[in-house]
């Protein structure tokens, strides 16, 4: 059954292939002709009793139809509006072709769900920012053990990937919203949700910090967020969004702005998973107070480093930061981070991209759940936090040999305050002050002579 569901899907890719050439001189993209052709497909199965002729143009004129039907049947209530999506070509022979084979291949929902994962990764389409990589949604998931009676959101939806991950799971029931700003990052999660047929999911289409709607605050279980990479001037920053936010804890990177508010929307007891990239962990100025706050209050539980080269936008690593909303009652207990390295847990494909297989998902959860032993993971306490600047970079707390490098080389290494000079400002003059760390070289000849 699996062979016949690749067969048909690699016979339908080639076809979709086939479409976007035969219509790349209209001045189409890649990604809106590939949309648009898949939007037509779902279209011509509403209406697939009407035993359509896929040689008339009359009939095709019924498919056009149909297109924007469909469109207004599923998306019309969100005041969506893709024009570029629905801007098909009803006419052209290739699409003829693909509805035809489509026709043909009596393609079920989860074949379908199969193209639509493909589309998404083999075109110039602009979501490689919002794109959690299926294996590290599905690494998320399971850290989260979501219940079915629990409700779940995601503030910074993208295309789906913890929403894909979660149903995956067989887990139907827990309630789902999904906030996307990016039109069509959600017109395509709006499409997984039909596809799945799913009644126990809201997807909104705006901005996670409008205040133009009422704010979720405590009252969420789980918060999952692949939060964007950007940096805008806190000045800036406080402006957008301290009306929604009304927090001291806004900061210049953006990231951070989503922790805070999947953080407040958190009910007591309730837990939040960030996927998020290095520079929060080690930044200065607004960014410490912001570490600080999060250790100091409790609130952190575990910091996971994860292997480079794993995200689509970027080669550097990531990491994954777990909070957990204390219950409300007051309980005296030591305070304490979970560091987890996992940079040596991956697989690799060909050009060195790096994934994670079943194993390398069993193998982080393992170190996550069960293991302290100093080399992999580590409880550390709130004094040794303070005494790093509030680091939360597990390398500062973990000593690992991770396979691979050449470690021979650090046995030679000099402290850096040995052969440089660290200031503080910035730019590179020699500045008092600043919130960021500057090294300046020394010259090394002059001081042996």
């Amino acid at each position: 059954m699996q062979v016949e569901s690749t067969t048909s899907s690699q016979r339908i890719q080639a076809e979709f292939w086939n479409f976007a050439d035969a219509v790349r001189n209209s001045g189409r993209s890649v990604e809106d002709s590939f949309l648009g052709a898949f939007t037509a497909i779902l279209a011509s199965r509403e209406i697939e009793h009407l035993k359509l002729d896929f040689t008339s143009t009359n009939d095709f004129n019924a498919i056009a139809g149909a297109v924007y039907k469909f469109f207004d049947k599923f998306f019309l209530a969100t005041h969506v509006n893709i024009p570029d999506i629905l801007n098909i070509n009803f006419e052209h022979p290739a699409l003829y072709r693909l509805l035809y084979v489509c026709k043909n291949a009596e393609l079920s929902n989860s074949v379908l769900i199969e193209i639509l994962d493909w589309i998404i990764g083999h075109t110039s389409i602009n979501f490689s920012e919002s794109l959690t990589p299926p294996a590290v949604a599905e690494l998320i998931i399971k850290i989260a053990d979501i219940k079915e009676e629990e409700n779940v959101l995601d503030p910074a939806m993208g295309v789906a990937g913890f929403y894909r991950a979660l149903r995956n799971t067989g887990n139907l029931d827990s309630r789902f919203t999904g906030v996307e700003i990016n039109v069509k990052s959600f017109y395509i999660s709006s499409l997984y949700k039909y596809l799945l047929s799913d009644s126990n999911s809201t997807l909104l289409q705006f901005s996670a910090f409008s205040t133009h709607i009422k704010p979720v605050v405590n009252s969420v279980d789980v918060v999952l967020c692949n939060p964007p990479v950007r940096r805008i001037p806190q000045s800036e920053a406080r402006y957008r969004y301290q009306e929604r936010l009304c927090s001291e804890y806004i900061s210049s990177e953006m990231s951070l702005n989503f922790v805070e508010l999947g953080l407040q929307a958190l009910k007591h007891g309730g837990r939040a998973i960030f996927l998020i990239n290095m520079k929060p962990l080690f930044g200065a100025g607004e960014i410490q107070q912001i570490r600080r706050h999060w250790v100091e209050s409790g609130i952190l539980k575990t910091v996971v480093s994860l292997p480079s080269k794993l995200l689509a936008q970027t080669g550097l690593k990531c990491a994954i930061l777990i909070f957990e909303k204390s219950t409300g009652v007051s309980v005296k207990s030591d305070k304490k981070i979970k560091f987890v390295k996992s940079d040596d847990c991956f697989s690799e494909e060909k050009k060195g991209k790096r994934f994670l297989n079943v194993e390398n998902i069993k193998e982080i959860t393992k170190r996550i759940d069960h293991l302290d032993d100093g080399l992999v993971a580590k409880i550390v306490d709130l004094g040794s936090v303070k005494e790093n600047d509030y680091s939360l970079v597990p390398d500062q707390y973990i000593d690992q040999e991770i396979a691979g490098v050449n470690l021979s080389l650090s046995k030679i290494w000099e402290p850096l305050g040995e052969v440089a000079e660290i200031l503080r400002g910035g730019s590179f003059s020699n500045l008092d002050n600043g919130n960021e760390p500057v090294i300046q070289g020394r010259d090394l000849r002059v001081e042996k002579l």
